[in-house]
């Protein structure tokens, strides 16, 4: 019999290694279950067709029309996802804008918009400037404080001038128009020399 106990001893190591094992296993699958349910809930949990969303201040007054075609909610992160965005900016303190794109997310419960794909901004000529459009893959909107800014290739269209570059940052209550790491810069007489000094100094260029 004690020749046979370190036999019975091993055998009975090997099945406790083999149920450790199954539990192991078992453990991983139920932890895969979960991480599956965490990444499911980052799925839209409310979406609709063609649609219109109006922000207001705390007035009531509108400051932004935005449709399009389909609009998806997700809950992780609390963002918006749009397709064929429209978004019309009507601020009464700041000039009208127009944005459009391939699709748009709404972020910081509206404060940021970003448009991207083929994204373009125009802003209609004013009694102070010429129009304006802006065109580049990825434009972000900070609705509150007016600023249009890009990190990718933008260009500038500004009356009959046209800017181009890597960056650039617009400001939409003041007018002024900065494009960094600038590739081609044409400016029109017309646009420095049209009836106000100031056209001259809403252009900047940088090079970074």
């Amino acid at each position: 019999m004690k020749d046979k106990f370190p036999t019975i001893l091993a055998f009975g190591l090997l099945i406790l290694l083999v149920i450790a094992t199954w539990w192991a296993s078992e453990y991983a699958k139920k932890s895969i279950t979960v991480d599956t349910a965490v990444v499911k809930k980052n799925k839209p949990d409310a979406w609709t067709g063609n649609f219109k969303m109006i922000t207001s201040d705390e007035k009531g007054n509108a400051i932004n029309r935005l449709k399009g075609t389909r609009i998806d909610h997700f809950p992780q992160g609390d963002f918006y996802i749009i397709d064929n965005p429209n978004l019309i900016g009507q601020n009464i303190d700041t000039p009208r804008t127009i944005g459009t794109a391939t699709k748009a997310q709404v972020l910081e419960n509206g404060d940021l918009i970003i448009l991207d794909g083929n994204a373009v901004v125009n802003r209609p000529a004013t009694d102070k400037q010429p129009n304006i459009k802006i065109e580049s893959d990825k434009l972000e909107i900070h609705t509150k404080t007016g600023i249009i800014e890009t990190k990718t290739e933008v260009v500038v269209h500004h009356g009959e001038s046209i800017l181009k570059g890597v960056g650039m940052k617009f400001d939409n209550n003041t007018g002024l128009l900065n494009v960094m790491n600038n590739s081609g810069v044409e400016i029109s007489p017309d646009d420095l020399n049209k009836g106000l000094p100031e056209n001259k100094k809403r252009f900047k260029t940088e090079l970074r």
